[in-house]
């Protein structure tokens, strides 16, 4: 669990952070509810008539409300991560996903020989299971991130985990409710106790009748019993009371140990019997409006949060121009222009992908070979997973502006080791990338700032994205995706397009 939240922490994955919190309220539930268990050992007294026995429904009801609160963060935030994905360190993701899953594990091992001896062990036995599958889940979503750079994978891994979180939080929290609001326990039908209560000798009628817990093990019933009036002797009332006990404590599903009677004989009635229940079992088995209310809560504050998030995404969307899809655009960056142009080679690339910078070298070589007769383009493609993937390109859009493209794209591939899947914002190092080469950082400042140069970027993404671009580097030669198998066909192509 700790290893977990210190993994969240250098990777920024939130289904590490939300698997630690369910690993964390877990154990926090397992010590609260021993806690609960030694405190209901102690005796009770004048003051305390039950002792302790609540306790341990008010540690279930602290355990769902931090359930509760840890799943609804959790939901909130991963459909926020899903609209507005953040970068996520992958392999860190993977690690510590794999350290919190070999924990799972061993709690499995130890646990799997006792959970058949009682309900606790098989529950906490279900509860480390259930934890080894949110860590496997965190280890499934690591795996994709790295191979197909979809950081959303982590929330939607997130948002699975919060499923596993909030149903169970609500159920525990209505079942501790319920204790609280000493509602009939389930599995006993009250008109059917009345029934049983009224066909036993001498008694002629129950009214008041009541049945409660007072922990989630300890059922009790009251009720005032009309008998005869000449069944109040010592010894006849004696018998009554005996037959009520054993009745409740052995008829019925929910055996009910301590249960309390109030003999009363016929002439003390004053109006007809009713009974004072406030509802039976039968309606008690339908949804409670309090479960309702959850569940209507719940579902509010989602929209609460997703709604107005959406509506700013909807806002912040640029209007696609109507002939997006071309590859290339009179303000495209071009990288060189050919004096004897038999070509075009146009490359979508991203600053802070690994696999352009390695491409780098190679599209060098090659301007340096056929720069007389292909023309290179560069279009901008930040990817999403990428935490400054688009600052890269802001500030390479920005040095183009006063003609610096060349050397600042340089730049930025040959220090991308030093910034690279960083997790920190480096708008401040690409700042000072400008100054080493002696821009006019007041205007550069401008056009950082300038909502127009980020759009620019995204209208090349825009087109690239039409014309079917998924990942960088892709390259288009002639108009035609090119797809060499090797480095040699790469050259291969170019140089057969530069000589026709």
């Amino acid at each position: 669990m700790v290893a977990e939240i210190i993994g969240a922490v250098i990777s920024g994955s939130l289904a590490l952070l939300a698997d630690a919190g369910h690993m964390f309220t877990d154990s926090a539930g397992l010590l609260i509810a021993l806690i609960a268990a030694t405190l209901a050992l102690k005796p009770a007294t004048d003051k305390r008539t039950w002792g302790y026995k609540r306790a341990e429904i008010v540690a279930a009801a602290a355990q769902a409300s931090v359930l509760l609160a840890v799943g609804g963060f959790v939901a909130v935030e991963g459909i926020r991560r899903l609209l507005e994905p953040p970068e996520v360190e992958s392999s860190a993701m993977l690690w510590f996903g794999v350290i919190g899953l070999v924990g799972n594990i061993i709690g499995l091992i130890i646990l799997a020989s006792g959970r058949g001896e009682n309900l606790n062990m098989k529950a906490a036995f279900l509860e480390v299971a259930n934890d080894a599958l949110g860590s496997v889940a965190v280890i499934v979503s690591a795996i994709v991130i790295a191979t197909t750079g979809w950081t959303q994978a982590d929330a939607i891994v997130s948002l699975l985990i919060a499923a596993l979180i909030v149903p169970r939080a609500l159920i525990l929290l209505r079942d501790t409710i319920e204790v609280l609001m000493e509602t009939t326990p389930k599995g006993l039908d009250l008109d059917e106790v009345r029934t049983r209560l009224e066909s036993l000798p001498h008694v002629v009628g129950v009214h008041d009748l009541h049945a409660s817990r007072i922990d989630s093990d300890t059922p009790v019933l009251s009720a005032h019993v009309t008998v005869h009036d000449g069944c109040l002797s010592a010894e006849h009332a004696g018998v009554v009371l005996a037959d009520l006990q054993a009745c409740v404590a052995r008829d019925f599903d929910v055996a009910i140990e301590h249960s309390t009677f109030q003999i009363e004989p016929a002439s003390h009635q004053r109006k007809p019997l009713v009974s004072t229940t406030a509802s039976t079992s039968a309606p008690q088995r339908k949804p409670s409006k309090a479960k309702i209310l959850v569940w209507i809560l719940l579902v509010a504050i989602v929209a609460a949060v997703a709604i107005p998030i959406l509506i700013a995404r909807a806002n912040s969307t640029p209007e696609v121009p109507e002939d997006v899809g071309q590859l290339v655009r009179e303000n495209s960056r071009v990288l060189s222009k050919a004096p004897d142009e038999q070509a075009v080679l146009v490359e979508f690339l991203d600053y802070e992908c690994e696999a352009c910078r390695a491409a780098y070298p190679f599209v060098e070589d090659l301007r340096a070979e056929y720069g007389d007769t292909v023309t290179f383009v560069h279009r901008y493609f930040p990817l999403p997973g990428h935490r400054n993937s688009v600052n890269a390109a802001v500030a390479v859009e920005a040095a183009a502006q006063q003609g610096q493209y060349e050397a600042m794209y340089q730049r930025m591939f040959e220090t991308q080791a030093e910034w690279g899947e960083s997790a920190e914002d480096q708008s401040a190092l690409f700042r000072g990338f400008a100054e080493d080469l002696g821009l006019d950082m007041a205007a550069f400042d401008a056009a950082v700032a300038d909502p127009a140069t980020e759009e620019r970027i995204k209208l090349d993404v825009a087109d690239g994205e039409a014309l079917g671009v998924a990942g960088t580097p892709t390259f288009y030669l002639d108009g035609e995706v090119l797809n060499p198998e090797s480095l040699e066909a790469f050259r291969a192509a170019v140089e057969t397009a530069a000589t026709d």
